[in-house]
């Protein structure tokens, strides 16, 4: 239904956008747009995915079509709800509720930046908090979107804050951060990685980096699993998984999507951090 839906604005030569739940349905979403448009006389190559994994180049190239207008539908995950200009969207699709009333106005006001008239669709599933939003309009109408909370003492976080608070000043014996009062074990880890020296009872950066600039705000971590596709002769990296996604996604004899196609995963490497696609 939501393929259907999009390919009538498409059709319309309306630029629009797509919003599925995870990335797989992303990419199945994909294909299913695509094909809606084919039936319809339009070209597929205008029609792009967007999801988390693609590689940072694929990304801006999607992102610049968007904006000068020679992509005129991107399906899509969170990914692009917020933070990028992604051109005259005049419609956004949303196949399924995405979890919060926050993430739902986001999504939603992808649409319409900038133009007088835009349209939003909500597809819902058949999940019962889909069919009760559909039942109960009103919920997402009059109430008010949720606060966005975390855990401050979570072991990832405390330790990427601690990181940037070092950098800024340096840390005596005793001083607590936060709600923490012991942190001699977390310093002493990081003096092993050899980013923060210790002496006369004083723990001071002394990494290279600036560690702000490695710290993302949709996850803890920073490495991935590189995808290179070994169909040819010369392999290319088509992608790139996360560390916690990577065993599901591309485990050996996994089938993964990338932009609409289909790849068999040979091996995935764990101590060279990468999966081999064909």
């Amino acid at each position: 239904e939501t393929a259907r839906v999009a390919a009538r604005f498409i059709k319309e030569d309306v630029q629009t956008i797509i919003f599925s739940r995870a990335r797989s349905t992303t990419e199945l979403l994909l294909g299913y747009v695509r094909d809606q448009a084919i039936r319809q006389g339009v070209d597929e190559s205008v029609i792009r995915g967007y999801r988390g994994g693609y590689l940072p180049s694929e990304r801006r190239e999607i992102e610049h079509g968007l904006r000068t207008g020679t992509v005129r539908a991107v399906v899509a995950t969170n990914a692009l709800e917020v933070g990028i200009d992604i051109g005259q969207l005049g419609t956004a699709v949303i196949a399924g509720y995405p979890g919060t009333i926050a993430s739902l106005w986001q999504q939603a006001g992808r649409a319409g930046r900038r133009s007088d008239v835009s349209a939003v669709v909500f597809v819902a599933s058949a999940s019962p908090l889909d069919q009760y939003i559909v039942l109960h309009p009103r919920y997402i109408f009059e109430s008010s979107p949720e606060h966005g909370l975390i855990n401050p003492e979570n072991l990832a976080i405390l330790v990427n804050h601690l990181r940037c608070a070092l950098f800024e000043l340096p840390f005596a014996t005793g001083d607590s951060f936060g709600g923490i009062q012991h942190l001699e074990e977390i310093l002493h880890i990081l003096a092993d990685h050899g980013e923060v020296h210790i002496s006369a009872h004083t723990a001071r950066w002394i990494g290279e980096s600036y560690p702000a600039a490695d710290i993302s705000l949709r996850t803890t971590r920073t490495d991935n699993v590189l995808i290179q596709d070994v169909s040819e002769s010369n392999p290319r990296i088509i992608g790139e998984a996360d560390m916690e996604a990577a065993p599901m996604l591309c485990h050996s004899g996994a089938i993964y999507m990338h932009e609409g196609r289909q790849y068999l995963v040979d091996n995935l490497d764990w101590e060279d951090q990468a999966a081999y696609v064909r």
